[in-house]
């Protein structure tokens, strides 16, 4: 799994993750100005990532499992 930077039409920088498959599994939301932004938010998601919990809304009542 790895992170590509690419430009988007308007000259923004934004992340894709792709998995080894090259299937698309997460995009950036909002496009960055600078390149070291873009990789700033994907060193967040990199340190987070493991500790991130899973809300599962489709439960009655909703569930929460691990993370902070």
């Amino acid at each position: 799994m790895n992170f590509y930077i690419y430009r988007d039409d308007v000259g923004e920088y934004r992340w894709r993750m792709q998995a080894a498959s090259s299937e698309i599994v997460a995009v950036s939301g909002p496009g960055y100005h600078s390149n070291g932004e873009c990789r700033s938010a994907i060193e967040r998601i990199r340190s987070r990532a493991a500790a991130a919990g899973i809300i599962d809304e489709t439960a009655t009542p909703q569930r929460w499992t691990g993370g902070e």
